[in-house]
């Protein structure tokens, strides 16, 4: 290991620690969110729900936390589902991080390519890491899907009974994406060929993407945001998404 290094992994240790021991400037808030990454000190995690209080510093479901904490030792994986707390820190640079990790559920990784539907129940999650691609369809039941950093999915995504979908970052959809009955949907800064259907959904993000077919948003039941979209087909939004 070189100077650089050693004088991060440092770094984090003292951030760490500092985390652990040091007030925070407003109170913490209990959030979930997936394991994106994990390095010798620290990761990554990406938002899944900001809790009843909501996330600092304008974080949305879909944005990425970092946490400086040893998961391992807590038996915390990558792909797995935790709850966290923000803390706030104003040294060295004012941040917002995940701290106090726990386990909620483990999940599936998917990081080379694939062939075959999935089909996601209740209490599981499937991470799809990297630019690979993945030939079927995913069904979720309940379940949570995130796909991240250039993969493409050969394949409809069709969610119901409260279903999570974060969908960032170059990902490719080579079919259409449609979910009834509550839950998360995040998509954005990616490309669907094919229409996005949300019907009924508590949370709603469909930002900045490519859309080859219609994009409908129908009675969402709580916060949605829509804007910035290349859409081919017809599009149908509620009044209430800004």
């Amino acid at each position: 290991m070189g100077r650089r290094e050693v004088f991060a992994v440092v770094c984090l240790a003292v951030l760490a620690a500092g985390a652990l021991s040091v007030g925070t400037s407003r109170g913490a808030v209990r959030a979930e969110g997936a394991v994106i990454e994990i390095r010798p000190i620290g990761g990554t995690l990406v938002l899944i729900d900001a809790g009843p209080s909501g996330a600092p510093g304008g974080l949305l479901p879909g944005d990425l936390v970092g946490f400086v904490e040893d998961v391992a030792v807590r038996g915390i994986g990558l792909g797995d589902i935790v709850s966290f707390d923000f803390i706030h820190r104003d040294i060295p640079a004012p941040l917002d991080i995940a701290a106090a990790l726990d386990l909620v559920s483990t999940g599936t990784v998917i990081s080379t390519p694939q062939s075959g539907n999935i089909v996601v129940s209740p209490t599981h999650s499937v991470l799809i890491l990297g630019a690979i691609t993945l030939d079927g369809k995913v069904t979720l039941k309940g379940g949570t899907l995130i796909a991240l950093g250039g993969a493409t999915i050969d394949g409809k995504i069709e969610g119901s009974g409260g279903s999570k979908i974060i969908i960032a970052n170059s990902v490719k959809v080579d079919g259409k994406i449609e979910t009834v009955g509550g839950g998360l949907v995040v998509i954005k800064s990616s490309s669907v060929d094919g229409k996005i259907s949300s019907t009924g959904s508590s949370y709603v993000q469909i930002t900045g993407n490519t859309i080859r077919g219609k994009l409908e948003v129908i009675s969402p039941v709580g916060e949605c945001h829509v804007l910035g979209n290349t859409v081919d087909g017809k599009t149908a939004v509620a009044p209430t998404c800004h």
